[in-house]
């Protein structure tokens, strides 16, 4: 009766051990795939900021300095704020436009309504923040889905019309933004850069 008894519990014993040790490796694995996971977190939002950082120069470029030759636009008409320059870009790849000036609101307002762009943007139809984190400096960088969809064009009279034909143009957006900062005594002076690269394609 007692052997039996030790054959029992060691029976038992050995069950309880091949149940820790399948337990142990299961989390041994998770562990491992836990650590593989962010890792790929890390080199993932490594190479999400060194994109950010390389849009950002390219952008500063076209915004303050001669990454893109500007043309300057003349006859325009001053509107309620005061409206410094536009240019257009001349042999460049894709076509550019940038505009500079005063504008009579504080920094984070802009900032507020220029992100807002299915408010004020007719030809936004949708605009998602797809990710977004804080770099080490402090600052914010989202990355954004968007997409415009422009229906008519506009003619050499100046007239809204819709297409001729079945073909459409896809774009590929460049570089571009915004460049906002305070002025002495209040309003905001804003650099604007709109960059596309156009492609004609024709549907199936």
């Amino acid at each position: 009766m007692f052997n039996r008894k030790l054959t029992s519990m060691n029976k038992l014993l050995m069950e309880e051990n091949d149940r820790l040790q399948k337990q142990l490796s299961h989390l041994v694995y998770d562990n491992g795939r836990m650590h593989q996971q962010l890792q790929n977190v890390s080199a993932s939002l490594y190479s999400l900021l060194a994109i950010a950082e390389e849009t950002l120069a390219k952008f500063l470029d076209k915004a303050t300095r001669t990454a893109v030759k500007w043309v300057q636009m003349v006859g325009m008409k001053p509107g309620p704020d005061s409206i410094g320059m536009v240019s257009v870009s001349h042999s460049c790849s894709g076509a550019a436009a940038r505009a500079y000036g005063l504008v009579n609101l504080e920094p984070p307002k802009v900032m507020e309504i220029l992100k807002d762009h299915l408010t004020w943007y007719r030809d936004c139809r949708s605009l998602d923040v797809r990710t977004a984190f804080t770099t080490a400096k402090g600052g914010n960088i989202e990355f954004l889905y968007m997409l415009k969809v422009c229906g008519k064009f506009m003619t050499s009279t100046g007239v809204l019309t819709g297409p001729t034909n079945s073909n459409f143009i896809r774009a590929e957006m460049l570089p571009s933004g915004y460049l906002i900062w305070a002025c002495e005594g209040g309003g905001a002076m804003i650099h604007i850069v709109d960059h596309v690269k156009l492609d004609v394609s024709f549907p199936r």
